[in-house]
C-alpha cells in the first residue's frame, strides 16, 4: 500500500487538579524558567493509551507495558487482537518479537488554566496522536495481512474514540473531547503538529500553527489539512474559523473518516 499517514493534535480542557488530586492518571512537575517558578501537571502517554484501548472495546489479554508496546500472550495475533496491530506488541517465547506501536501518542500536557463563571478552574490540555495507516492489519512477524474493509474498520474506531476519549481520576470521570483539533491524512508519516499548539488569554495561538502549513517540507498540507473547533469556549473563535476554516467537531471527524475509507478502497 502507498504511504499514508494520519496525525492530528487536540487541545480539550479539565477541571485543574491541585497538588494533593494529582494521581496516577495526572502528574505534575515544576521548572524553574528564568527564575521564576512554573507547575505543569501532564497526562502521560501510558494513560492515554490505556483509556483508548478499553474504550475501543478491544478484548486484550494484556500483561503488562512498556513504553512502546503491549506485552501479550505469543499465540496471540494481530487478525484477533486489533488492540496489538494498532499499539505493538512484545512477545517473549522461544524467539522474541516485537511490533512497534502504529499508533503513536504524546503525554497530554497542561497549557492555560482559567477560572469559569461557577468558580472552577479549568486547564486546557494538548496532546498529538499519529497513525501509519499503511501498516495496519499487517505483520511480517506472523506473515498475517487482514482485509482492508477490517483496517478501516479499525481505524474509524479509533477516531471514534477520540472523539469521545474519557479518563478516571480519583474515582471521577474526566471527558477528554476535543474543543479543537487539526490534522489530517497525508501522504507521508510524520507528527508535524507536535509540540505546536497553545492557548495564551483563552486565545489559540493561530500563528504557530500557520507557520508549520507554510514551511513543513511537504506538498499539499494546507490543501490536506482540516480543523475542528467546538464554539464558546475560545475567545477568538471567530478568528480560528476565518484563518483554519475550522468546522464542528463532528464535520472535523467525519471528513477525516471519508479520507480513510477511500485511501483503504483505492488501495
Amino acid at each position: 500500500m502507498e504511504i499514508m499517514g494520519l496525525t492530528m493534535a487536540i487541545i480539550f480542557q479539565i477541571e485543574s487538579p491541585d497538588d494533593e488530586k494529582t494521581s496516577e492518571n495526572i502528574k505534575s512537575r515544576r521548572r524553574i524558567i528564568d527564575g521564576k517558578l512554573y507547575r505543569h501537571t501532564y497526562i502521560p502517554i501510558q494513560t492515554l493509551r490505556h483509556n483508548l484501548i478499553n474504550q475501543i472495546g478491544m478484548d486484550h489479554e494484556e500483561i503488562g507495558t512498556d513504553k512502546t508496546a503491549l506485552q501479550l500472550d505469543p499465540k496471540a495475533t494481530i487478525d484477533k487482537y486489533p488492540e496489538i496491530d494498532l499499539f505493538g506488541y512484545v512477545k517473549k517465547a522461544e524467539e522474541q518479537k516485537i511490533r512497534l506501536a502504529i499508533v503513536r501518542l504524546s503525554n497530554a500536557v497542561s497549557l492555560e488554566s482559567l477560572e469559569g463563571e461557577d468558580g472552577i478552574k479549568r486547564t486546557y490540555y494538548t496532546y498529538t496522536i499519529s497513525a501509519d495507516l499503511d501498516k495496519v492489519g499487517t505483520d511480517e512477524n506472523d506473515d498475517i495481512e487482514i482485509e482492508n474493509t477490517e483496517k478501516k474498520d479499525r481505524v474509524i474506531n479509533l477516531l471514534d474514540t477520540i472523539r469521545h476519549l474519557h479518563m478516571d481520576v480519583n474515582e471521577e470521570e474526566k471527558e477528554l473531547e476535543p474543543l479543537f483539533v487539526i490534522g489530517g491524512v497525508y501522504d507521508f508519516e510524520d507528527a508535524i503538529f507536535h509540540d505546536i499548539l497553545g492557548v495564551e488569554n483563552n486565545k489559540v495561538d493561530i500563528d504557530k500553527i500557520r507557520n508549520v502549513l507554510k514551511n513543513v517540507p511537504y506538498e499539499n498540507v494546507e490543501l490536506d489539512t482540516h480543523c475542528g473547533l467546538a464554539k464558546g469556549f475560545f475567545d477568538n473563535d471567530n478568528e480560528i474559523i476565518e484563518k483554519l476554516g475550522a468546522k464542528s467537531i463532528s464535520e472535523y471527524f467525519e471528513i477525516i473518516k471519508d479520507k480513510v475509507i477511500n485511501y483503504y478502497k483505492d488501495n
